[in-house]
């Protein structure tokens, strides 16, 4: 909040897997509040913007996405924080009748719009800088995963005009 990160929720914490949580700021911040989770992702706040980064690579779970990649953000003027996410799911359950596993999935824009990287906000919206990217990697585990499983994404939620492409290589070059 206003470039202070709170302290982590417990993996225990009463909140884990609900809509709502209570976030305790150990230092003083005031009015307007600037907000956003996961506070790794924020650098350089001043004043109602922020670098914010987005991982070039997420890592494969089962059933679920990676978290480190889930943005949500917002900003208030009264102490009741509401966070709006800022990133689509895609749920892919790729098959094949290859004798190999899956070892990674690649999106790519097919336009201008930028899924990870550095971006610049206003907590409100994300702008690509030059050093954001058109893909970002979802990577399996060492060894890779069965086709067939389903595998989650985070993207920026926004619009890909020109749309969107993947790379689906597998542990046997194919």
């Amino acid at each position: 909040v206003n470039g202070v990160a709170s302290e982590p929720l417990a993996q225990a914490s009463e909140y884990v897997g609900t809509s709502k949580a209570t976030f305790e700021v150990k230092s003083a911040v005031g009015a307007p509040y600037y907000f956003a989770y996961p506070a790794a992702s924020v650098s350089a706040y001043n004043a109602g913007s922020a670098t914010i980064t987005l991982p070039e690579k997420q890592e494969w779970l089962s059933a679920t996405y990676d978290a480190s990649a889930f943005l949500m953000m917002g900003k208030s003027d009264v102490e009741t924080l509401t966070f709006t996410p800022m990133m689509s799911a895609i749920r892919l359950n790729i098959t094949s009748s290859h004798n190999s596993l899956l070892r990674s999935v690649t999106f790519m824009t097919l336009g201008d719009e930028k899924v990870s990287g550095e971006f610049t906000t206003d907590f409100t919206s994300l702008t690509g800088t030059s050093q954001a990217h058109p893909y970002v990697h979802l990577i399996a585990p060492k060894g890779g995963i069965e086709f067939g499983t389903e595998v989650y994404l985070l993207i920026p939620a926004q619009t890909y005009a020109s749309g969107m492409a993947f790379a689906i290589p597998a542990t046997d070059g194919t």
